[in-house]
Order: C-alpha cells, then structure tokens, then sequence
C-alpha cells in the first residue's frame, strides 16, 4: 500500500511484531520508478509490434502492386515473359537458392567455354530475355546460353527478385523505425514511396556477375530474407 503525505510517499510495511512502519521514501520511489518503466516498455514494445505488423502488410501490399504492374506492362508489350518480379512468390529465391544458382550459372557457362573472368553484366528486357549489357568477348554465347535452357533464364529472374525484396523489405524495416521516432505517418510513406521506386529503378538494372557471384546492387548489408519476405512466401 502506497501513503502520500505532504510530498513524501511511504510504502506500508508490515514488521515481525504485526506493526505496520513506514519505510524510507527512497526505496519507495525507486519502487514506484520500476512499476513506471515497467509500463513505459510494455507501451512501447506494444507500440513496436504494431509497427512491425503494420510495415509487413505494406510490405505485402507493395510486392502485390508491383507484380500487378509488371503482368500489366508484359500484357501492354504482348509479351507472356514474366518480368523481374512477377515470379509467383512460392518461387521466390533465399540466399542459398542464389548461391546454388551462381554455381549452376558458372558451370554452364564454363562449359560453353566462355570467359567468366571478366565481369558479366546481365539484365532482362522487355521480352522478358536475359541479355548482356555493354560489350563482353562472350556476350553472343552468353545471351544464347539462357536462350536455350528457359530454367537458366529463370533462376536469374529469382535471383534479382531476392536481391530487390530483401532491400525492399529493409526499407519497410526503415519506414516502421521512422514512425517509432516520431515521424508522422504521412511523412514516412512519402519517403517509403520514393525508396521504393528508386529500389525498383536500381533493380531494373540487372546484375553483375564477378568472380562467380553476384553483385548485391543495393550492398551487402549482411542480411538475409526478413521474416516480411518470408511471411509473403507463405
């Protein structure tokens, strides 16, 4: 039981003898200190979940409106090629599909006796083909190669899906820690707006494969798929 009086706070307490005696005000303020942090890091770890779930589902939202904008644009060009993410996300890649991939890549390619020494840049275009982008002694073999295996072409299409969906969910990651801060929402999502364009522009651009693996064209942050990707798989 808590007492204030005149400004001091006392906490009853019962000694051997059945008395109740007051105790020192300090031990009762680091107390009540406790009981006050307690909430405040219950309100806020509530208030970091929400967060979380809420930058998931836009998340979500926002891998949905870019596969429906890819299948619109593939329509548009009549093409029937699946662009660089409309891949349905059950065939979505994780780090050791692209790793596995980028050694089946370099063994087909080692066995058409292409160079892999110097750097391959690889994109799709509006055909939904993977071409070589800029000049390479090999670039003929190379864009024949995933011509001829449509498994080939495909991989590399999920392995820039990995690469685009992994930074995407980091920004949404981003968005949740600004709202955490005390950005408005309205502000957050004009930025979360912006980065994701310019994510979605950057991954248009292909990737490069050197020494064997590809380029993280976002950086290699050091992180996997986040459970926001992984809950989109499922």
């Amino acid at each position: 039981m808590i007492i204030s009086k005149l400004g001091q706070e006392y906490t009853a307490v019962r000694s051997q003898s059945g008395q109740v005696l007051p105790q020192s005000g300090s031990d009762n303020v680091s107390s009540a200190t406790k009981n006050a942090d307690h909430v405040t890091i219950s309100t806020q770890s509530a208030s970091q979940e929400a967060s979380a779930l809420k930058a998931q589902e836009k998340y979500t939202e926002a891998i949905g409106l870019i596969n429906q904008r890819s299948a619109a644009n593939a329509a548009h060009e009549g093409s029937s090629a699946e662009g660089l993410v409309s891949l349905p996300p059950l065939e979505f890649f994780d780090k050791d599909d692209v790793e596995a991939y980028e050694e089946q890549l370099m063994s087909v390619l080692a066995a058409r006796g292409i160079d892999t020494s110097i750097p391959i840049d690889l994109t799709t275009n509006s055909q939904g083909k993977v071409v070589v982008v800029g000049d390479h002694p090999d670039k003929a073999a190379i864009e024949q190669a995933f011509e001829d295996d449509m498994d080939l072409r495909n991989g590399f299409v999920q392995s820039a899906n990995y690469f685009l969906f992994k930074e995407m969910a980091t920004l949404h990651q981003q968005w949740s820690q600004k709202i955490e801060s005390g950005v408005t929402e309205e502000v957050a999502n004009l930025w979360l707006i912006n980065a994701v364009q310019d994510s979605v522009s950057k991954s248009s651009g292909g990737l490069r494969l050197d020494n064997g693996s590809f380029n993280d064209p976002f950086g290699d942050k050091g992180g996997t798929i986040s459970k926001a990707i992984k809950a989109y798989q499922g």
